[in-house]
């Protein structure tokens, strides 16, 4: 078993990840939207400061993880990525990356 996990900073291909992902065979896939040191530490201005100007918006992160069967999969699940998001290379598109699990439990259910 592996897990596979990636840091998405454009977060409007999402969608058409998911996409990707599932017509490459990924069964189960977690998500939650995250933030990075970087965007911590950005400047916060309250909009009470924003009259008349237009706010600019906050966008963080999805963060997504997987546990796939093997490494073929793996490599599967990134030349999905790249596809979607044309590489990783280039700047604010995210992170992604796979290792080995010694364990992994509650990944088949009965009656399920």
């Amino acid at each position: 078993m592996w897990m596979v996990w990636m840091v998405l900073e454009k977060v409007d291909l999402l969608d058409e990840l998911l996409d990707a992902f599932t017509r490459a065979g990924l069964k189960g896939l977690t998500m939650m939207e995250s933030t990075g040191l970087y965007r911590r530490h950005l400047p916060h201005v309250p909009m009470r400061y924003m009259i008349g100007q237009s706010p600019v918006e906050e966008c963080g992160n999805v963060t997504l993880w997987a546990i796939v069967k093997s490494e073929q999969e793996v490599q599967i699940c990134q030349a999905a990525m790249e596809q979607v998001t044309g590489g990783l290379h280039k700047a604010e598109t995210g992170v992604f990356c796979a290792w080995p699990l010694a364990l992994a439990s509650g990944l088949e259910k009965e009656g399920g």
